[in-house]
């Protein structure tokens, strides 16, 4: 393993970037986009909505939350 990493060298050019997701927990999702809690938490709850759990906190990626609520749209 040491062999490998000493031939690699990681560099800018050779490592992909991607932005962070923007993780939020129901509630704060909720203000930010102005819809129901309990809407949320059905979804989540249905499999509409993807989660990632962080004990019994579920925490939603705001930007699949909207793309959700845009019909599965994709605006980039």
């Amino acid at each position: 393993m040491q062999e490998y990493l000493a031939e690699r060298v990681f560099t800018m050019e050779n490592i992909y970037t991607r932005p962070l997701p923007k993780m939020r927990t129901i509630k704060e999702t909720a203000a930010e986009l102005n819809v129901p809690v309990y809407a949320l938490r059905q979804w989540v709850k249905s499999g509409e909505v993807p989660a990632v759990y962080a004990g019994r906190k579920a925490l939603l990626n705001l930007d699949l939350v909207i793309k959700f609520l845009n019909g599965g749209e994709d605006n980039d």
